[in-house]
């Protein structure tokens, strides 16, 4: 990936295609948000930082806190690093490091929303 960004982000648009054109009932989310994460990584590598912003808050508006499973979050961590060591005044960085902060921060607290919701519920 770090050879040839582009190329990456080719393989992994082609992968994301593919994912989405398979019937709802056999299409894998959680493999297609790794890919969706690769790509991400390709547009940091390439500069197009707006671009990889959205598709991070795609993928995070898209997840449920329940989905967001560990390796699920170090690639968004890696995201997030990624970006900072690139230009943290560039367009777009901020807005990344954000949305992958929140991410995680969601995941972190899932199990104790959970935990709330069945207590409230059991009252």
């Amino acid at each position: 990936m770090n050879d040839d960004p582009a190329r990456s982000i080719e393989f992994s648009s082609t992968a994301i295609d593919r994912f989405r054109s398979a019937a709802p009932e056999l299409r894998n989310l959680g493999s297609e948000r790794m890919v969706r994460c690769q790509q991400i990584k390709g547009y940091i590598a390439l500069g197009d930082f707006d671009v990889a912003a959205s598709e991070l808050t795609e993928i995070a508006s898209a997840t449920p806190v329940e989905h967001r499973v560990r390796p699920l979050i170090q690639r968004v961590d890696e995201i997030a690093q990624l970006a900072r060591g690139t230009s943290e005044h560039a367009r777009g960085v901020a807005t990344l490091c954000e949305v992958a902060s929140e991410f995680r921060r969601g995941a972190d607290l899932g199990p104790l929303r959970a935990l709330a919701a069945d207590s409230n519920g059991a009252d």
